[in-house]
């Protein structure tokens, strides 16, 4: 296969080198940005190859065709900074000449242990480590990759070695990937295992195939796998009130997504701790969380913005999130999520008694409904923001923000909590003219 043949890069430009340059080794390219600016950067490319799938269990993402995976590294030569999504614009041309940009949610997913492109500059001679991901029709089969600045890359055959050479080094290598692949196939059947078993509510199984994904993870050194074994444990442990492990575990899985620089991950766990300190009355704890999970959102939609990534990018992003994590996309969806990390917060704001600061996240959360078009999310974030004003004997506002809604309440078969309320606030604020109103309409 294209995949597992030696790559040699065909310099093109006029800064490359002479002699194509084989896999590990380094070629010198000028490198241009947006604005013209240019500066002269070295890439080695240090592997490439094809995948039917990426992740396991509730990260699983399978391409439109085939995955083909280019794992780099790129050094800025030169004596200034440069933007690091210039360096990383690394493409793919079939054999008919057609262009493929990266898959933005694919390559996300494994950026593992490297800087991402979209986050920050490269100062001089600073060098990053990273990769990119293509999704390409299965019977693509020749095809080259094309640098910034000029280079490509092809697959070509193996050169050839002495016999016994040959013989030995094919042989270590069969072994040393034939164990670790085995180790990490075994990982993911547990991880599989595991979910199963939590969507069908039996969570002592879910315990030990997720206990044993995680001892085979760690065995094959995988931190993909490694990360959802402890986020399926906190999970675990969530689900039967043990917060003291669920916040160990978390607290693990949370470690590792920080060092991938993974905001999809992050942006998972961050949640389920913002819901664990919660459930466990450490509110402070539960408000970091949940604006850390906001944060994580608002970069993986920024990111997703600024490479132009089409609707299916946050299909991929977020079809397993929240508690069930199946959560299905539909337009908008981005901001949605936006919007409940507003009310996570403004909820976990209400509960610390900090009041202002709960109206101001109700009503960023009302804002991002709005703008998604989810017209329950915003209902449920005016009526959250009238229960506030009345906290803050606002009775006037907490009853102005019901009877505005009361259509829309209606609609969603809230209109008797909506009158409900507005009886209790009335009487509060003895307006009886409003609880004799009210008190008729609930009785008709």
């Amino acid at each position: 296969m294209a995949c597992s043949a030696l790559l040699v890069f065909h310099a093109v430009a006029a800064e490359a080198e002479d002699n194509p340059a084989g896999i590990n080794r380094p070629v010198t390219l000028t490198v241009k940005d947006k604005n013209n600016n240019r500066i002269k950067a070295t890439y080695t490319i240090t592997g490439i190859k094809e995948a039917k799938h990426l992740g396991d269990g509730i990260f699983l993402r399978k391409p439109d065709g085939k995955f083909v995976i280019v794992k780099f590294k790129v050094k800025n030569m030169s004596s200034i900074s440069f933007p690091t999504d210039a360096l990383s614009n690394i493409t793919l041309i079939d054999a008919k000449k057609k262009r493929w940009k990266r898959s933005d949610s694919a390559t996300g997913s494994l950026r593992l242990g490297t800087r991402s492109f979209t986050m920050m500059k490269m100062g001089s001679r600073m060098e990053i480590e990273d990769v990119v991901v293509f999704d390409i029709p299965e019977n693509v089969k020749d095809y080259d990759i094309a640098l910034p600045g000029g280079g490509t890359v092809s697959a070509l055959k193996q050169p050839k070695v002495a016999g016994n050479q040959r013989n030995e080094n094919k042989s270590i290598a069969a072994s040393e990937a034939g164990t670790r692949h085995e180790t990490i196939g075994d990982a993911n059947k547990a991880l599989d295992s595991a979910w199963e078993s939590y969507k069908k509510g039996d969570y002592p199984a879910m315990k030990v195939t997720a206990g044993n994904a995680l001892i085979e993870a760690k065995k094959a050194g995988d931190e993909r796998a490694m990360f959802v074994g402890h986020y399926y444990l906190a999970l675990y442990y969530v689900n039967v009130k043990d917060y003291h492990n669920a916040i160990d575990f978390g607290l693990r899985a949370q470690e590792l997504g920080e060092k991938m620089r993974d905001d999809i991950k992050l942006s998972v766990v961050y949640k389920l701790m913002g819901r664990v300190f919660e459930q466990g009355g450490m509110y402070k704890n539960a408000l970091l969380s949940y604006e850390k999970y906001l944060t994580s959102i608002k970069n993986i939609i920024a990111n997703e913005d600024r490479a132009g990534a089409s609707d299916d990018v946050f299909k991929d992003a977020f079809s397993h999130y929240e508690d069930s994590l199946t959560a299905g996309f539909e337009s908008g969806l981005g901001k949605r999520f936006v919007a409940k990390g507003h009310m996570s917060v403004c909820r976990i704001r209400k509960k610390l008694g900090e009041l202002e600061e709960a109206i101001k996240s109700a009503v960023k959360a009302i804002s991002a409904f709005k703008e998604s078009g989810d017209l329950s999310g915003e209902l449920f974030a005016w009526w959250e923001t009238a229960e506030i004003h009345a906290l803050k004997h606002e009775y006037g506002e907490a009853i102005k923000a019901l009877e505005d809604n009361m259509d829309r309440a209606e609609r969603f078969g809230i209109k008797r909590n909506f009158i409900d309320d507005i009886i209790i606030y009335a009487q509060k604020s003895n307006d009886r003219a409003r609880v004799e109103k009210y008190t008729k309409m609930k009785n008709e």
